[in-house]
C-alpha cells in the first residue's frame, strides 16, 4: 500500500501540472478502474476497500483545492466535458463525502 500511494502522490502531481483538471479527473477515474481490475485479477479482494479508499484519498481528498480552483472553468469553456467531470464526481468518488 505504501508504494501504491507513493506511486499516485507523484502522478497525480505530475497529472496536475501537465493536463487541466478536466483531464486530471477523468484520467483519476480511469486509474481507479484499473485499480479495481488488478484486484480482481492479481491480489486478494479483501485488499479493495481498502486500496480504493487510499487511492481515493491520494488523487481526490488530497487535491480538493485544485479541482475546485478550476471549477468554473470547466463549465465556462467545457460544458459537455464539466458535466461528464460533475457526473464523475459525485457517482465515483462518493466516498469523500
Amino acid at each position: 500500500m505504501e508504494q501504491t500511494e507513493l506511486f499516485y502522490k507523484r502522478e497525480t502531481s505530475f497529472v496536475l501540472s501537465t493536463s487541466s483538471i478536466s483531464e486530471y479527473v477523468l484520467k483519476m477515474s480511469k486509474r481507479l478502474d484499473e485499480e479495481t481490475r488488478r484486484v480482481y485479477h492479481y491480489l486478494n479482494t479483501s485488499t479493495k476497500p481498502r486500496l480504493i479508499k487510499l487511492c481515493v484519498r491520494v488523487m481526490v481528498e488530497d487535491r480538493l483545492k485544485e479541482i475546485f480552483s478550476d471549477m468554473d472553468h470547466w463549465f465556462e469553456q467545457e460544458s459537455f466535458q464539466g458535466n461528464k467531470i460533475d457526473h464523475l464526481l459525485t457517482t465515483r468518488f462518493t466516498t469523500i463525502v
